[in-house]
This record gives structure tokens, C-alpha cells and sequence, in this order.
């Protein structure tokens, strides 16, 4: 009712403005089922808080916003970590193409580097009912988008280099730098929580030598 409006405005989203030095609203109606009084509230509160305070709100464009934001929080600077949008259908309705989840990979084989990861990549992929990723025009059959600059473009960039999957048929990817990469695990587990993950573990010695002998050359 009525009392239940006001006490929202001059409450709750009142408290919520005061209490937080950014704040955006998404002002066009689809974004509230077409709710004519959700645009009424926001009038209402900007109208007390006009009335009955001495702030001072100003709307400003997102870069700058962006820019005052990470000044009073540098932390938060870093990417974003992107999660599965397959993980909720209401993640998948508000895509702005559509997602086809089939083209999230079943598991990765994560390195070392000079542990025979490509010999394994090449061997999965003679397996009729296992795929790979198509090749990268950088990185060939890598794809380095867990620690590489990639990672920036989004879930979308990452999805679109694997092919829509065929019921029984796994897909995969294998990037050997993954394995020493800091950034990486927790990168990949909030995007591929599900996925199994394959590392190769040989003689340290061994590996040593082969590195010796790819780095003399």
C-alpha cells in the first residue's frame, strides 16, 4: 500500500543511497517487468532526499564514475573474474546473444610445459568422441586465455573457440602454461567449476634437460 511505498523511499532505498558512495540505477522499465511505480520510487526518494538533506546528487557518465570508483577502492582495479553463465538460467536470459552451453569445455589439460602435453593433445584428439578447441592464431593449439591477455574479452571470446558439442563428445582444451600461472586456478574454477583438470608430472630432472635443450637452441 500507500505507507509501504513511503517507508521503501524515505527507508530502505534512502539508506541504501546514504550508506553507499556509487550507486547505479538501470532507469528504463524493462529492467522492472514494466513496473511503472518502480520509476515512481525512485522520484519519491530523490525528491526527499532533496528535501530533506543537504546532499548532493550528480549523474555522471560511466568512465568517470569508473575512475572515481577505483580511486576510493584500488583493489578492486583488477579484471573481473567471469563466472558460467551456465550455471543459472536466469545468467542465460540476459545475455545479450545466445549462449549455447554445449561449447564449455569437460576438462584441461593444465601442464606442465616439456611433460609431453602436446604429444597428449594430439593423441586425444585421434579419440572420435573427443574434441579440442580450434587452434589460436597466436598460440596454435593453445589457448592461454586463464593468464594471457585474452582474458579481458570476456566469456563469450573463450566459448566461441570451441565447437557445439554432439551428445557422448567431450571437448577440451591444453595450455601448458596454465600450471605456473598465479592467476589461474581461481580464474578457471569460477568459469569451468565443473571441468576436470589433467596435469602431467615427470622426473624433475628429465623436464629440466628438455627445457635445457628447447632453450639452446
Amino acid at each position: 500500500g500507500k505507507s509501504r511505498f513511503h517507508a521503501t523511499a524515505r527507508g530502505e532505498l534512502f539508506d541504501t543511497i546514504l550508506n553507499t558512495p556509487f550507486s547505479i540505477f538501470m532507469t528504463h522499465l524493462g529492467n522492472y517487468g514494466n513496473d511503472r511505480l518502480a520509476l515512481l520510487l525512485f522520484r519519491e526518494t530523490f525528491d526527499f532526499i532533496h528535501s530533506h538533506t543537504n546532499l548532493k546528487l550528480s549523474t555522471v557518465p560511466p568512465k568517470q564514475m569508473a575512475d572515481e570508483y577505483f580511486k576510493l577502492f584500488p583493489k578492486e582495479a583488477s579484471l573481473p573474474l567471469w563466472t558460467n553463465p551456465c550455471s543459472d538460467p536466469k545468467h542465460k536470459e540476459i545475455w545479450a546473444t545466445p549462449v549455447d552451453c554445449s561449447q564449455i569445455p569437460d576438462f584441461v589439460v593444465v601442464g606442465p610445459q616439456k611433460t609431453g602435453t602436446t604429444a597428449l593433445h594430439a593423441f586425444l584428439r585421434l579419440h572420435p568422441a573427443i574434441k579440442s578447441n580450434k587452434n589460436h592464431p597466436k598460440h596454435f593449439e593453445e589457448l592461454q586465455f586463464f593468464n594471457g591477455a585474452e582474458y579481458e574479452l570476456g566469456v563469450e571470446h573463450y566459448m566461441n573457440f570451441f565447437p557445439k558439442k554432439k551428445p557422448n563428445i567431450q571437448t577440451f582444451e591444453k595450455s601448458a602454461t596454465y600450471f605456473d600461472s598465479g592467476a589461474t586456478p581461481e580464474r578457471m574454477h569460477r568459469l569451468l567449476p565443473d571441468a576436470k583438470i589433467i596435469v602431467i608430472l615427470i622426473d624433475p630432472g628429465k623436464r629440466a634437460y628438455s627445457w635445457y635443450q628447447v632453450s639452446s637452441k
